[in-house]
């Protein structure tokens, strides 16, 4: 919880959803309910999404500031780890979201090896779609968003998934 109010100020901030601007928290209480069932995730499934925070200064931004929020959590819904990235606009540009994923699908390995790393995401997001495949996830299905009529969803994984399960 000790990152709450940058939690909420990252997910409130409408630059972080132009392709998805429904997913803008409403309010801090919102935003404090998902960090709960962060910290459940890590206690139910041994690993969940983690606040980013810079090891060392990059462009304008110094050591040790919050970036985002990141990483693997369980989707209970398919079986398989879905892969998390959310960078503060002023973080984008340095590959931060690259080598984020890269940790979350190291540490996704070393917690459950079995179960598929994911990214789903919409197909007019370009840099989500290079992050994913930066972090060495491959496209295994793509076709139109139940969530959004007329758009695309594109799913990345770092192994076969089942297209059926993909596509809800």
């Amino acid at each position: 919880m000790a990152d709450l109010r940058e939690v909420a100020a990252l997910h409130a901030d409408e630059r972080v959803w132009r392709h998805r601007p429904e997913g803008k928290h409403p309010s801090i209480e919102y935003s404090r309910d998902k960090v709960l069932q962060m910290v459940q995730q890590w206690a139910s499934d041994g690993l969940g999404y983690w606040s980013v925070r810079l090891r060392t200064p990059v462009a304008d931004l110094a050591a040790g500031e919050f970036i985002g929020v990141g990483g693997c959590a369980l989707d209970t819904t398919h079986g398989w780890w879905n892969l998390y990235y959310r960078l503060r606009p002023e973080s984008h540009g340095h590959r931060l979201a690259t080598e984020l994923s890269s940790a979350a699908l190291i540490a996704a390995h070393g917690c459950d090896p079995d179960r598929a790393v994911v990214a789903s995401l919409a197909a007019e997001n370009h840099a989500s779609r290079v992050t994913a495949e930066r972090a060495g996830l491959r496209l295994q299905w793509q076709g139109p968003d139940d969530d959004h009529p007329g758009a695309v969803r594109l799913v990345y994984a770092d192994r076969p998934v089942d297209v059926a399960q993909a596509s809800s």
